[in-house]
């Protein structure tokens, strides 16, 4: 008897499965599809009824004879590309249905900001204003190069729901959406991407971060250094690292600062104290001069005004012209201050050790002391002294700074015109001196 009832039992709870699953799916409709693109690596496609689960990913239901298209995920140079192709199935099946346009991005090195900001972000959110999605509800990232799982600020998009396949969002019981659209079409404001960002499409994202408010008691807010009285328009931020290529003599450089400009605000800035990306574009919105050692935390001129100046503080022998490209795509003008003189130098033996456990000392002092050392690796040399700590050359940055702030034309090398040229951004490009 008792097994009757224990039968009886399932039956009935098998029954009430079936009838929630039944009644809160639907029956799948077949896909098609339309891309466009100038080449492979830049298309973009739009698919109806694109679905996923956990046992396909991201798939879509047709009988037609032409395979669906291969799609590049990653907006980068094409060493770098990683290409998506949704899986097919022959048969109709019973689906979750969203009445909802799905994006389907990838992200490149989401761990570093800058390459999180400008190589997927930005991206992201242009391909969004393309086809005309202002509040996506939807997301799912199907790609991800050099991952390291960081958990990505997605706060430019209130309230959407990011699936990422890396972290096993995908659900049991397909999930179809009406529409889908696939890939950003290799697009940044770097040299090595195929299409460019519109002016227009960086300004709204500027804006809709700005538009959020952030709290006072915000930890990133918190830890901000304030010195001077404010009595001048003049606002200038300093930033600096603390794991690597950190500025030794930020006190001295604070005080020389406050003796030439005694009415300007100075900020003091560390974006090691949980600083997101609304904390950080309130901090720089009203920033006319951005000081930083050269790295990541440069890509944050990003939420800065038009024209306003940011200065990468390099170490001796070592300087980069990546930055040129985003900075100049929203009408910063970007300047490198390298060390010049051994006065300005700063030796980490344990720096050299650590990318080189087997170098002697004599190859270490190598390292560290001349300009074109031989008989040691190249990237040794330079990681070192990209990651070096470093001084500012005070005696001669306060003329380069007064230089720069008493005019509006922008001292441009050959580089960061060419960036300019690529980004048409015509006022800079009115003020670049020949």
């Amino acid at each position: 008897m008792r097994l009757k009832i224990r039968v009886l039992i399932s039956i009935i709870v098998f029954y009430v499965f079936y009838c929630v699953y039944f009644y809160s799916t639907e029956t799948l409709e077949r896909s098609e599809w339309t891309c466009q693109g100038d080449s492979n690596r830049s298309t973009v496609c739009e698919f109806t009824h694109f679905c996923i689960d956990k046992w396909h990913g991201p798939f879509i239901y047709t009988d037609s004879p032409q395979s669906p298209p291969s799609i590049n995920m990653i907006n980068t140079g094409s060493d770098e590309d990683m290409w998506l192709t949704p899986a097919v199935v022959n048969t109709p099946r019973r689906v979750r249905y969203i009445d909802d346009t799905l994006m389907v991005y990838g992200l490149y090195a989401p761990f570093h900001f800058s390459h999180y900001l400008y190589n997927g972000l930005l991206p992201l959110f242009s391909t969004l204003r393309e086809h005309n999605m202002t509040r996506p509800q939807w997301l799912l990232r199907t790609t991800t190069y050099k991952s390291k799982y960081t958990k990505v600020d997605m706060q430019v998009f209130p309230g959407v729901h990011d699936v990422i396949l890396e972290n096993g969002d995908a659900p049991y019981i397909p999930l179809c959406f009406a529409k889908a659209i696939v890939g950003t079409g290799d697009r940044c404001s770097l040299w090595y991407c195929e299409r460019d960002i519109p002016q227009v499409h960086l300004d709204e994202f500027k804006h809709q971060l700005n538009a959020q408010l952030v709290s006072q008691d915000d930890a990133c807010l918190q830890n901000v250094q304030t010195y001077g009285s404010g009595g001048s328009a003049l606002t200038i931020a300093i930033l600096n690292r603390h794991h690597s290529r950190y500025i030794t003599n930020v006190p001295e450089l604070i005080d020389t600062l406050r003796q030439h400009y005694p009415k300007a605000t100075i900020h003091l800035l560390n974006f090691d104290d949980g600083c997101d990306l609304r904390s950080t574009a309130h901090l720089l919105e009203s920033v006319d001069v951005f000081i930083a050692p050269f790295g990541n935390a440069l890509g944050a001129g990003l939420f800065m005004k038009p024209n306003a100046i940011v200065i990468s503080i390099d170490a001796r022998w070592y300087t980069e012209d990546w930055f040129y490209w985003p900075l100049t795509s929203v009408g910063v003008r970007l300047y490198h201050f390298p060390c010049e003189r051994a006065s300005c130098q700063e030796y980490e033996p344990a720096l050299v050790r650590s990318l080189a456990p087997h170098y002697s000392q004599e190859d270490i002092v190598k390292v560290m002391t001349l300009e074109a050392p031989d008989g040691v690796d190249r990237l040794v040399v330079e990681y070192y002294r990209k990651d070096v700590s470093r001084k500012v050359d005070i005696e001669r940055f306060i003329p380069f700074l007064n230089s720069r702030l008493n005019t509006t034309q922008y001292y441009c090398n050959d580089a960061c015109r060419k960036a300019i040229e690529r980004h048409q951004t015509q006022h800079l490009y009115d003020l670049v001196n020949e």
